[in-house]
């Protein structure tokens, strides 16, 4: 391979795993709305100088935008995890290598993408990275094997 050739396969490397979770992003955005936060705003028609009411008011604005925006949260979730390991298995088997190597990036940058969305508890994002980490040396071992095989 020349210099062009590698250059091309980084290239095409890099694009699909920079565009695989913004399609992705995007995809889940044009079915579900993600909420603005400023469009919860608690509007009151008076200027409020205390303390204590001002705080409720932002409890309370914090509270509505997290309940309309769980919809979105978790069809992020759900579609980065699921489309992220499908791109890494598209990915580990494909003999086209920067084409593999786009497909395998976008997918670990595309779980990591889902697990921002995901509902903070820390116990399913260390499963779901677990799992991932056992599933990629599964699958070199497995495409190593077959390379020997072959």
């Amino acid at each position: 391979m020349n210099f062009l050739e590698i250059l091309h396969e980084i290239l095409l490397a890099l694009f699909i795993a920079i565009l695989l979770p913004i399609t992705i992003y995007w995809g889940v955005s044009s079915i579900y709305v993600n909420p603005v936060y400023s469009d919860f705003k608690v509007q009151t028609n008076i200027e409020i100088k205390d303390e204590k009411i001002i705080e409720a008011n932002q409890k309370l604005q914090n509270e509505n935008w997290q309940k309309a925006k769980k919809p979105f949260d978790n069809a992020m979730f759900f579609s980065s995890i699921i489309l992220g390991f499908l791109s890494i298995i598209l990915g580990s088997f494909l003999s086209i290598n920067g084409l593999a190597m786009g497909l395998v990036a976008g997918g670990l940058i595309t779980i990591f993408m889902g697990l921002t969305f995901g509902q903070g508890v820390a116990i399913i994002n260390f499963g779901i990275l677990l799992l991932l980490l056992i599933f990629i040396i599964s699958l070199t071992i497995i495409k190593k094997n077959h390379k020997n095989i072959s």
